[in-house]
């Protein structure tokens, strides 16, 4: 994503709490920071790409956070992927505490497609901070969608990923119906290309999981443990969710 705005011809500043991710950033063409603070004194908007709630508070009002060097005015977009409660009370602080603009641009796609720039991008946020942002997130997404106001962009980034593991743990069971059947799980996934059961999903998933080697990342059960926790509270019903969740948890 970095890359790609470098080939877009924008500046980039940048700061990773791993130097050797710093240093990635340097040899790629940024210029390094010393803190989120000298990135957002150097910058008129500020990316967020960070593996959890916790990271993003930090990295915007912690002691050299984006906050204490000068968010006035300017966007914060956030791809990060962190539940939309915690957005928009980081937004509402943002703007009470610095007068900054926030934007949660959760995206999908992967790795191939931050490389290729066709990820799809999730927005949540004013609708003149999302036209202000929209050329910068599509150096790296080739669909933006703007939902609504902050938060709405978490909030489907949550039912994408909620799909994409319910999705994942009835490829389990499937499988181990072929295996019933004496089909060898790996040919049951290359069977399914191109059928009506074929997804994203088996193409990044299917072989790990015929293998039984599947492990869910971090942000994967970070993601589900938001999903749960936002339909307990609001009453809705996900046993198929629940299990899966489960299943992944063992």
């Amino acid at each position: 994503m970095l890359a790609r705005l470098l080939t877009g011809g924008h500046r980039v500043v940048a700061f990773d709490k791993d130097p050797a991710r710093t240093e990635l950033a340097k040899k790629t063409g940024a210029e390094a920071a010393s803190s989120p603070a000298a990135v957002a004194g150097a910058s008129q908007a500020v990316f967020l790409c960070l593996p959890d709630a916790d990271a993003v508070h930090d990295a915007v009002f912690g002691s050299d956070g984006c906050v204490a060097g000068g968010m006035g005015g300017k966007l914060l977009i956030d791809t990060s992927s962190i539940d939309p409660k915690l957005t928009c009370e980081f937004a509402a602080r943002l703007a009470h505490e610095a007068s900054g603009r926030w934007i949660d641009a959760p995206v999908s796609g992967g790795t191939r497609g931050a490389t290729d720039g066709t990820l799809v991008a999730f927005l949540g946020g004013a609708d003149e901070d999302v036209v202000a942002a929209r050329e910068l997130i599509a150096r790296f997404a080739n669909r933006l969608v703007h939902l609504g106001p902050v938060g709405c962009g978490q909030w489907v980034k949550l039912c994408n990923q909620a799909i994409i593991c319910g999705t994942m743990a009835l490829w389990t069971e499937a499988l181990a119906i072929g295996r019933l059947g004496g089909i060898d799980p790996h040919v049951v996934v290359a069977a399914l290309e191109g059928a009506r059961a074929d997804s994203p999903v088996r193409a990044a998933f299917g072989n790990e999981l015929a293998a039984g080697s599947f492990v869910p990342s971090p942000n994967l059960r970070k993601d589900m443990a938001s999903v749960l926790a936002r339909a307990g509270e609001g009453g809705c019903a996900t046993p198929v969710l629940s299990a899966a969740a489960a299943m992944f948890r063992s």
